[in-house]
């Protein structure tokens, strides 16, 4: 049996999609293109960190890789046996999509209505999250606690927090 899971937006990089243009699985790209109505596979391909750093773009390619990755490793993953599918925060809802607990047109346009709420958000107040590495959630907020405009975002794990 395995275990499916599936990444958070902070998992994308420059040129991610370049590995996977040629495989039949990136049909899938056009259909996230269709339903956010905008283009998908030049973020996956050419796009610069910089752009990337966008939450509705860094949520849009990380959901369309994922989605192409599961479609090519589906077939051999399904003849093991799927114990579940789990997501890391954005990942929830590609986890959804391939395990069909709800159709592609309603994961994709949650998806989307997602991106673009962040997006929009991120415009009414910018700021950025960044990972602490091998940081405790005490130190974190003590990091935090003198500069105006910093939180403590997300205790992922053990020695991971989101600031």
């Amino acid at each position: 049996m395995i275990a499916v899971l599936f990444p958070g937006q902070g998992s994308i990089a420059p040129g991610a999609g370049r590995a996977w243009v040629d495989h039949p699985a990136w049909a899938v790209v056009s259909r996230v293109e269709a339903a956010a109505d905008r283009p998908i596979a030049p973020l996956l391909l050419d796009a610069p960190a910089e752009t990337l750093a966008g939450t509705d773009a860094a949520q849009l390619a990380t959901l369309a890789l994922s989605l192409v990755a599961w479609e090519a490793v589906r077939p051999s993953v399904e003849e093991r046996g799927i114990a579940g599918f789990a997501g890391h925060s954005l990942g929830q809802i590609t986890a959804l999509l391939a395990s069909g607990a709800v159709a592609e047109d309603e994961g994709l346009a949650l998806a989307v209505a997602r991106a673009d709420a962040c997006r929009a958000a991120d415009d009414e107040q910018p700021g950025r999250l960044a990972a602490l590495l091998g940081a405790s959630l005490e130190r974190a907020a003590e990091a935090c606690a003198g500069i105006n405009g910093c939180w403590v975002a997300n205790d992922n794990a053990p020695g991971q927090v989101v600031i």
